[in-house]
């Protein structure tokens, strides 16, 4: 069987490509593409898996597309520029949506506030055709060095006419529709979170909306559609031996089968490295059909600053993948004990690395 082929995004210049053979337990790098510098969020397209999109997360945002070639028997993988990079006119784009369709990227300007949507067709990206959408602020927020203004970390795309946004700064997820008659994206309403919690990433799961928090290291969980009087639950991402509030929370991930999520620890300051949280879903008692989170345990990675993380299945196993921006590579992990575990197979050395993207 080939390898898996991966490619990292990252802080540095460029693109680094990835080999993973589990039953050899190796991770090995075959390749670089020039990024462009600090694409730090990359996908591929729903509607197309040899375009790959990646935001250049600077003061001058931009959106660059690639055209991957079918993987070889190595694991080793061709990537090429396609077109031109278009700007996402704002400042520190962290994340975006390859919509499902695939007729368009929208990039979050982390530090902007806003919301840009960039037309995408197989030969390139073109330039935007809407206004900028600017996420509306009141604060700060009770994280004054963090929450000074609005900060959308994510783009959560639940339906074709629903875009969900955690909003970092403003302590809300934005929900987003197409407005008529031009399709361009609006708020249609909010979620409100806990103050100070600094929302980051989510899960949908049927009607379960899962927010992992970055500033307070929670993990929240919503019922959809709230009814009038509707309350969140919130863990922590810690066990309760150790509970720290400075913050660090970064990626949350769901098992293939669904029952388990995976929720990253930065900077916990432990000899061990940081963590990877699990938590167990299991019925809840207050919601018919829901399901909540329970903390199980947490693993010690080694690993500095884990930002980036994925999983998937792949020869009949589940594996995650996670990385130290600030030190210990990449790890890779077999899920075990049906979603209970993590046993590490494999580590390579790659530097600031800040995301993941598995062909």
């Amino acid at each position: 069987m080939a390898p898996a082929a991966l490619i990292t995004a990252s802080y540095s210049d460029v693109l680094t490509h990835l080999a993973f053979a589990p039953a050899a337990r190796t991770l090995t790098v075959t390749g670089t593409t020039p990024s462009g510098g600090s694409m730090s969020w990359l996908s591929l397209s729903p509607a197309d898996p040899t375009l790959l999109v990646g935001t250049n997360e600077s003061a001058q945002g931009e959106v660059r597309l690639f055209r991957i070639a079918q993987p070889a028997p190595d694991g080793r993988v061709t990537i090429d520029p396609l077109g031109a990079p278009q700007p996402t006119a704002g400042h520190s784009p962290a994340h975006h949506r390859v919509l499902q369709d695939g007729t368009a990227v929208l990039a979050a300007n982390y530090m902007a506030g806003t919301l840009q949507t960039v037309p995408l067709t197989p030969l390139g990206l073109l330039p935007a055709r809407h206004p900028l959408l600017k996420f509306p602020f009141i604060g700060p927020g009770p994280n004054p060095a963090r929450q000074e203004s609005s900060h959308p970390h994510e783009v959560y795309q639940r339906s074709a006419t629903e875009l969900l946004v955690p909003d970092l700064g403003a302590d809300k997820i934005w929900r987003l529709a197409p407005s008529a008659p031009t399709g361009e994206w609006a708020i249609a309403g909010d979620i409100v979170g806990p103050p100070g919690a600094g929302p980051r990433h989510i899960q949908v799961v049927a009607s379960d909306l899962y927010v992992l928090n970055e500033l307070d290291n929670t993990l929240s969980h919503w019922t959809l559609p709230l009814a009038l009087g509707t309350s969140a639950s919130h863990h922590s991402t810690q066990p309760c031996t150790r509970l720290t509030t400075t913050g660090g929370a970064a990626e949350l991930l769901i098992h293939p089968a669904g029952g388990y999520l995976y929720a990253t620890n930065r900077d916990s300051n432990n000899v061990a490295g940081d963590t990877i949280a699990i938590f167990k879903l299991q019925p809840s008692l207050l919601a018919l059909g829901a399901r909540e989170p329970k903390w199980l345990r947490e693993v010690h990675t080694g690993l500095s600053h884990i930002r980036g993380a994925v999983i998937r299945e792949f020869e009949g196993s589940v594996y995650l993948l996670a990385a130290g921006q600030n030190g210990g590579g990449v790890k890779a992990y077999e899920v075990t004990d049906g979603g209970e575990d993590l046993q590490e197979l494999a580590q390579v050395d790659v530097d600031k690395v800040t995301g993941f993207v598995w062909l």
